[in-house]
């Protein structure tokens, strides 16, 4: 019998580079205002942020009808995100360091699941194609605060094109 509890699903979410941790942190808001912080290193990350370029590329080839799959969350974080209300998490909320995406790619959206070995549940995520380049603005003020190499930028996922926008892809 299994143990693991459902997955959070992600309503709001708010990017933010975490100088004492090193890491990028995704705040996220869920139902009934249950919060987790979803913890990214700086490899994870890069390889989230070639995946989302090379989506990008491809997006004027991809259906947009205006609506996704599923609700995708708000996102904000003071980086030309969104002007909603950042999300908050201290140090008492739930927290997962990532160490793998799993992305399902869908019609008008993607879906991010990220997960490690030891946690109970994932926490999911629904990223719209119309919001992949506020994420990778915010990404990219994420890796200026931190001085990290921004490389990705110019060289994309270097797994290429065809090998990265599969339907399901894990990042690692």
């Amino acid at each position: 019998m299994s143990t693991d509890r459902p997955a959070f699903l992600v309503s709001k979410a708010t990017l933010c580079f975490d100088v004492r941790e090193d890491r990028i942190c995704l705040a996220c808001e869920g139902v009934e205002d249950a919060k987790t912080a979803v913890w990214l290193t700086a490899r994870l990350s890069s390889a989230l942020v070639g995946y989302l370029l090379n989506l990008r590329v491809q997006l004027p080839t991809l259906p947009q009808d205006g609506c996704g799959e599923s609700q995708a969350p708000e996102l904000n974080g003071g980086m030309g995100l969104h002007t909603t209300e950042p999300v908050s998490i201290d140090d008492a909320s739930d927290s997962l360091v990532a160490i793998a995406i799993d992305i399902v790619k869908r019609t008008n959206d993607i879906q991010l699941s990220f997960r490690n070995e030891t946690a109970p549940s994932k926490v999911e995520l629904v990223l719209r194609h119309d919001q992949i380049t506020q994420w990778l603005e915010g990404f990219k003020n994420c890796y200026q605060l931190a001085g990290w190499p921004t490389a990705v930028w110019w060289e994309g996922d270097s797994s290429g094109p065809l090998d990265s926008l599969r339907e399901n892809v894990t990042l690692h």
